[in-house]
């Protein structure tokens, strides 16, 4: 099989081909650096300068500060079979394939979609990885490798060692680890190990798994801070099960006081919970001074637990855990199972209080809500898939990764149509499950209707999140019949959000032009198979009698399964500006007079709301977390100004508050969607005989927790913003003010259904 910048799961490791026209640099020591505006690779002995992208042959590399090293292949070779990658603070390694080798992510690295084959990768503290794929081939023979390259210099060898080693990765504190994924490559390469595990620790405020979770709002669970509020029946103490009967999944102790009662439930200091075959546990709640286990032999979904042994699936059973708030969990995930969509997070030791309309006689409000010990074990043959682990300064958790589990994280947005949708083609309207490689297809063109082939068809499986905000969560976009005009659509139309629409010579993504009314985010649709088709040439095609798009590989191809093992070749990926049929618009200009018109003539079709019922606050919940994980409110605020008592011995706080997004709060027309907390201005620390102005914010461009530098003196937040008070005297008390300039409105976030943070 012949294999470039498209490596996946199916990659068979002992028969890797590399074909391409890069530029080959072989042997020595190499400086990727920035050099009129581009990254240059520049030999050691500075005799050669060669522009990118490149094959490294046997050679090391150094990345400097603002190089960006873009689709680079990089193997060993018979001098030098583990060459040496070292990106410095500033650099950045992106879209790359790395085999057999070592690489060091320095602070303020960055590592972004590179495939790292066989790879002792090290990620200092302050360092980013985001969307790479690990994978451990085991042992795969020195000729397991070829360079099929016309380029080559005469006399370079042609194979290479793929994987002559165990992977492995270390971490440090601060390191942000997101979208990471470990395929199960077992099917398709002998070689691949079975049987030990990879450590990853998640420690000292380090982040890992999925981004999309990660920045989402979420409670403040440092101790004393957090409050659970609801108004579910609550049970104490006791053995429990939950069981289907009659279709209706209820719960029952083993005393018999309690039978067959349905939920939500609050279940308080148990024993232990089983989940039986065929049950669905939905929205309830685990907590107290105990710490239960949770026995998941069915599913277990949007719900809160703490401090408890999760057990999803055994040696004889398997488990669904998904959209889940796990704090302070010790989890294993057993063969066949799987964690989807949850939350884990290690606060350290802390305790929080009960706000609960039925709480049971006699049981304390204050209660243990972490110890400090969380681990995850992700076991040979088990997913861990879109998932996410955060922990407080000062906590670890660690992850163990078995050979043969498959970790997987979706960072980029699909787009797609889900199945059902009907495709024009020659032969009329086709579902789209239904097309194959070959397949004409009709399009429209400046030149008028043209048939074209399909090329390729890919697919997957998504399970949506409803702890995400409807734009984040993977819900299908519903455009209903007749939204657009008469007979367009001529039946619903269902698409990824990313999906882009054809309006007025432009392509349009489906999520600006929801209205709630005639286009939404269908809610009750929680998993469905998506899929895509490409043609040679990217295409407007019909769908439903809508004009859309075909298939353009702008970098995600690895998240489509396909029906076949051939791995086409390309030297780099596409993108909009350069190969689309027509010009991608976000342009508000454009997009809000389409959206304008789509919802008056919604309202003129009677199509009632759809969309999502928001609570909204004006309040920021504007504090700050210290290193040491206290949390410290504000002891006087008035004309935009916060100030806080710091204590002795505080190195650095957390600005924390809510966030929200523009496209939220103003319309889905505004293609802002970042997560927004607080505008800052000046920082000022009040000694006793200093004033001290704190300018990290305005000079760091990659300061961890704020937004893009703007303009003039002020940046905003994303919710958790770090400020270092490194010229503070240790010994003594100061004040911290904040300038806030602006900030909100802010929506009240999924979370706060189940455990609302008073």
């Amino acid at each position: 099989m012949k294999m470039s910048n498209y490596i996946n799961q199916e990659t068979d490791f002992s028969n890797v081909v590399i074909t391409n026209d890069y530029a080959c640099l072989v042997g020595g020591t190499w400086t990727a650096t920035l050099q009129d505006g581009k990254t240059v690779y520049i030999s050691s002995d500075g005799t050669q300068t060669i522009d990118g992208p490149v094959n490294l042959i046997g050679a090391n590399l150094i990345v400097a500060a603002g190089a960006v090293v873009d689709n680079a292949v990089v193997v060993g070779s018979s001098s030098n079979s583990s060459p040496t990658i070292t990106v410095q603070t500033g650099g950045t390694l992106e879209n790359s394939d790395i085999f057999n080798g070592k690489v060091t992510i320095a602070s303020g690295g960055i590592s972004s979609s590179n495939n790292y084959v066989a790879e002792a990768v090290t990620f200092s503290s302050g360092s980013e990885s985001d969307n790479d794929t690990f994978y451990n081939p085991g042992t795969t023979g020195s000729t397991s490798g070829t360079l099929n390259l016309s380029q080559l210099p005469s006399g370079t060898a042609t194979t290479f060692t793929t994987s002559s080693k165990t992977s492995s990765i270390s971490t440090a504190t601060n390191v942000t680890v997101l979208n990471p994924n470990f395929p199960n490559i077992s099917a398709h390469n002998a070689s691949a190990p079975t049987t030990g595990y990879q450590t990853f620790r998640v420690y000292g405020g380090s982040s890992y798994g999925s981004s999309v979770i990660a920045q989402e709002t979420h409670a403040d669970y440092s101790n004393g801070n957090f409050t659970l509020s609801n108004d579910y029946p609550s049970y104490s103490g006791g053995t429990w099960t939950a069981s289907l009967v009659d279709g209706k999944t209820v719960y029952s102790n083993s005393n018999g006081t309690v039978t067959n009662v349905e939920g939500p439930i609050n279940l308080i200091a148990i024993s232990s919970l089983t989940i039986n075959a065929g049950a669905v546990v939905d929205g309830i709640t685990i907590t107290g001074n105990s710490t239960p286990t949770i026995y998941d032999n069915g599913t277990i979904q949007n719900s809160f637990l703490a401090n408890t042994y999760l057990r999803i699936g055994s040696s004889t059973t398997t488990g669904i855990s998904r959209n889940n708030i796990y704090i302070s969990e010790i989890t294993n995930i057993y063969s066949g199972s799987s964690s989807i969509n949850d939350y884990f997070y290690e606060p350290g030791s802390s305790y929080a209080t009960y706000n609960l309309t039925n709480l049971p006689s006699g049981v304390n409000t204050r209660f243990h809500l972490a110890d400090g010990a969380g681990n995850i074990n992700v076991y040979a043959n088990s997913t861990f898939d879109n998932s996410y682990v955060g922990v407080a300064t000062g906590s670890t958790v660690n992850v163990y990764q078995y050979n043969g589990a498959t970790i997987t994280n979706d960072a980029e947005d699909v787009v797609c149509f889900v199945e059902g949708t009907l495709i024009d083609t020659i032969n009329g309207p086709v579902a789209v499950e239904k097309l194959n490689v070959g397949d004409q297809v009709v399009t429209h063109t400046r030149d008028g209707a043209q048939n074209r082939a399909i090329t390729w068809v890919g697919y997957n499986h998504v399970i949506a999140c409803p702890l995400l905000l409807e734009d984040q969560a993977d819900y299908p976009v519903r455009i209903l019949k007749n939204a657009v005009a008469e007979g367009v659509p001529y039946k619903d139309l269902l698409v990824t959000a990313e999906h882009c629409l054809f309006f007025n010579d432009q392509f349009i993504p489906a999520r600006m032009l929801v209205n709630g009314y005639s286009i939404y985010y269908d809610t009750s649709i929680t998993e469905y198979t998506y899929y895509h088709i490409e043609t040679e040439d990217h295409s407007v095609i019909t769908a439903d009698g809508m004009l859309t798009e075909s298939y353009l590989d702008t970098g995600n191809r690895r998240y489509f399964k396909q029906s076949n093992n051939v791995i086409d070749i390309h030297n780099k990926q596409k993108n909009w500006h350069a190969d689309s049929a027509y010009p991608l618009t976000v342009a508000r200009e454009v997009v809000e007079p389409i959206y304008q018109q789509l919802t008056e003539r919604a309202q003129q079709l009677g199509c009632e709301y759809k969309g999502a019922e928001h609570q909204i606050t004006e309040d920021s919940n504007l504090h700050l977390v210290t290193d040491k994980g206290e949390v410290i409110k504000t002891t006087h605020q008035g004309k935009g100004r916060f100030s806080f008592v710091i204590p002795p011995q505080t190195d650095n706080v957390r600005l924390v508050s809510r966030t929200s997004k523009p496209s939220e709060v103003i319309g889905s027309f505004v293609d802002d969607r970042r997560h927004l907390g607080v505008l800052v201005g000046n920082i000022t620390i009040l000694e006793k005989n200093a004033v001290r102005q704190v300018s990290d914010h305005f000079v760091m461009p990659n300061l961890q927790g704020w937004d893009v530098n703007e303009q003039g003196p002020y940046r905003w937040t994303n919710g958790n913003a770090l400020i270092r008070l490194e010229d503070k005297n240790d010994n003594d008390t100061a004040i911290l003010v904040v300038q806030v300039l602006a900030g909100g409105p802010y929506f009240v976030q999924p979370y706060e259904n189940v455990a609302v943070n008073q």
